[in-house]
């Protein structure tokens, strides 16, 4: 995304977030968002596992809410 792209990502309406599964550590693929949705025991840390959005390291609502927190956008791309 470009920076038009990007703000025009930040006006629209919050992404849907269905796609975020809780997938353990070990099967989350590197193609899936790595948020960390949940720690601890029994039964450990989970992740999102939604697809990432292009050329970031999240998929698009954890992309939305780390961008409107104000993460540098360059520490989000791959």
């Amino acid at each position: 995304m470009d920076e038009a792209q990007l703000q025009a990502f930040l006006s629209g309406p919050v992404p849907d977030d269905s796609q975020c599964r809780e997938v353990a550590e070990e099967d989350l693929d590197p193609s899936q968002c790595g948020q960390e949705i949940s720690h601890g025991l029994p039964p450990g840390r989970t992740y999102c596992g939604a697809p990432k959005a292009e050329g970031f390291i999240l998929c698009r609502y954890h992309l939305f809410d780390a961008l409107y927190s104000g993460y540098p956008v360059e520490d989000l791309r791959e």
